[in-house]
């Protein structure tokens, strides 16, 4: 959708209507700037940018205005005073921010997979802020970046591993005990619209695939308690987990491409809240409440931006920087001919 409209945007057009204005230098101008992202925190990178280039202009001044230019002595230009690596970062994460949607909707939720971090906010406000486990650095498991709206919540929800997960760790998990810890773990294994039993199933002749393999909802789920649904080719989700201890520790890369949320129940919540007009506990309380598998389909898509930046403005002023999970970093300087050992001050933003 965002290709779509911005293909539709002439950009010599724009620039032709400018030209007709009263003052064109500055419609011109005017109409350049608007091209930029309108994301705050875009422009506070490019502050933090402008501010770590910013040269002391007075240092390599003649000493006296009264000195002919011939005689003057001008010092060496200060270099920049901060490392080569935090410059590029800079560069790298403004170019990110052109990628994304103009417009995120005034209340969304924000996902940003280096820092494992999932924010609910509203307008300027950030009204919720928690940990989050996503994908493992290995190619298949990774979180990809996407903007796609919830459409649904559902409560105690099943779980379908994929093809992948089959053959990656249910089969082989299966020959071994023989399926007793699918059973142990609620799992129905189907073939051909009938239910078996996992523990009878010859699972050394199994291939990925050719069963379906559902675990029941409920409190040992996969999915957790409540999961929210976002229709996208690449079957990401934002839900709960049976194992919260994961969010205790440094390491959150740590599921099969899905966003996990620390307090899912706060999140059900205030989307609940704001979609179908639910009380403010509703959702929770009927997660804390007995395992019964159901589903709600919002009234109002609920937005969400799942996002890769390695560099985020911080509250204080500074930047706050993560991990490069996925080493995107580097594959994303080497198609920008950005040296990351260099700061390339000529070609910085300013």
């Amino acid at each position: 959708r965002e290709v779509k409209r911005r293909r539709q945007s002439d950009p010599a057009n724009i620039i032709r209507q400018s030209l007709d204005a009263d003052d064109p230098a500055s419609a011109v101008l005017a109409a350049l700037d608007a091209l930029h992202p309108p994301h705050p925190e875009y422009h506070a990178l490019r502050r933090e940018l402008k501010r770590r280039l910013s040269l002391d202009y007075a240092a390599v001044q003649p000493a006296s205005p009264r000195t002919a230019v011939g005689e003057a002595t001008w010092p060496d230009a200060p270099a920049a005073t901060y490392a080569p690596d935090v410059i590029a970062r800079l560069r790298l994460n403004l170019e990110r921010w052109r990628w994304l949607p103009h417009r995120f909707g005034t209340e969304h939720v924000l996902v940003n997979v280096p820092a494992a971090r999932l924010r609910l906010r509203d307008g300027d406000s950030t009204v919720l802020d928690m940990t989050a486990t996503v994908g493992q650095p290995e190619p298949d498991w990774q979180t990809p970046v996407l903007s796609d709206p919830i459409r649904s919540v559902a409560f105690f929800p099943t779980w379908t591993p994929t093809v992948t997960i089959q053959r990656r760790e249910i089969i082989p998990q299966a020959r071994e005990d023989g399926g007793q810890g699918l059973y142990e773990k609620g799992f129905d294994v189907y073939r051909g619209g009938r239910r078996l039993d996992p523990r009878d199933v010859d699972w050394s002749r199994a291939r990925a695939g050719q069963y379906r393999i559902v675990q029941r909802g409920g409190p040992q789920g996969a999915l957790g308690r409540v999961k929210f649904v976002m229709p996208n080719p690449y079957y990401i989700l934002i839900h709960d987990t049976n194992t919260p201890e994961e969010f205790d520790g440094d390491e959150r890369a740590l599921s099969h491409g899905c966003v996990r949320a620390e307090d899912p129940g706060a999140l059900a919540d205030a989307i609940l809240t704001r979609t179908n007009g639910w009380s403010s506990t509703r959702a929770s309380e009927m997660i804390e409440g007995r395992p019964r598998s159901s589903g709600v389909r919002l009234r109002e898509r609920f937005p969400v931006h799942i996002v890769y930046f390695t560099a985020w403005p911080g509250e204080s002023g500074d930047v706050d920087t993560f991990e490069d999970l996925y080493g995107r970093d580097a594959e994303l300087a080497a198609a920008l001919g950005i040296d990351l050992g260099e700061p390339a001050v000529h070609a910085a933003e300013r």
